[in-house]
């Protein structure tokens, strides 16, 4: 079996420091550790995202840096990529190379490392790494500096017939990535739950909130999408737009989905 890791599972509203703006929100509610940073996370020699902390983030829950070659980008903002972050990533790998993979937007930031190599990526057009077959689809999110196409990844593992889909930004899923998710069968879905049961919200029109998903993971086993022993968790947790871990675990339990936390590992 391969593990997949998820290594920060908050969205960018997560303070990084002690003395952040948001921790008032600690006082207003009880504390929480289960999602502290932002969102990334790591399968076999490849890492989802390097965004603010990240570094710090992949030191403190073990993760085998030195296993890294490649890393693919969903979108700009400064939670899924930062430049520093990623020259020291590269720092720490020197001399063995790094491969970053993300939409043109991308290569202008990208920082100045001898190690460190950019290839852009185009919807729909798959691309290889080792043994994993990474494909970009579009996602329904918006970086307004750049207008980018952002991207959700569908990663294969050829060498042990895994597959994953990493929806991390976005609202529901547009449709012609939808339609080309439904020729696969899933070992794991990772959607994102950014938002809590506000339905009135206008994030919803770039990020899920709880009713999205429990439609999303409606489709998904109605269209048998999921591998009989396949997993559906949700990431990339506000911290101001949530309650608590354990309540928002307890809303999800009725449609059999699990939510990620910091250092999280499982099997699949």
């Amino acid at each position: 079996m391969s593990v997949f890791t998820f290594a920060g599972t908050g969205a960018a509203d997560w303070p990084i420091h002690n003395d952040s703006f948001y921790k008032n929100y600690s006082v207003q509610r009880r504390e929480r550790v289960e999602q502290r940073k932002f969102s990334c996370a790591c399968y076999r020699s490849l890492l989802i995202d390097c965004g603010l902390g990240t570094f710090g983030l992949l030191n403190e829950v073990r993760q085998e840096l030195s296993a890294l070659t490649d890393v693919v980008i969903t979108h700009s903002h400064p939670d899924h990529f930062d430049a520093a972050e990623l020259s020291m990533l590269c720092e720490k790998l020197a001399p063995a190379k790094l491969t970053i993979w993300g939409a043109k937007e991308l290569q202008p930031q990208l920082p100045s490392c001898a190690n460190l190599s950019y290839r852009q990526v185009e919807c729909f057009v798959p691309f290889t790494t080792g043994k994993l077959r990474i494909t970009a689809l579009p996602s329904n999110h918006w970086v307004a500096d750049t207008d980018e196409q952002t991207v959700n990844y569908l990663i294969e593992d050829t060498q042990e017939d895994k597959t994953i889909f990493y929806g991390l930004d976005g609202a529901w899923l547009p449709i012609q990535s939808w339609r080309h998710l439904m020729h696969y069968k899933f070992d794991l879905f990772v959607l994102e739950c950014t938002s809590g049961r506000d339905e009135m919200d206008m994030r919803a029109f770039i990020h899920n909130n709880t009713q999205m998903v429990r439609l999303l993971v409606g489709a998904i086993r109605h269209h048998k999408l999921l591998k009989p022993t396949g997993q559906i968790y949700v990431s990339h947790i506000a911290y101001t737009l949530h309650d608590s871990h354990e309540a928002l675990q307890k809303e999800l339990d009725v449609m059999g989905v699990k939510v990620a936390f910091d250092g999280l590992s499982i099997e699949i």
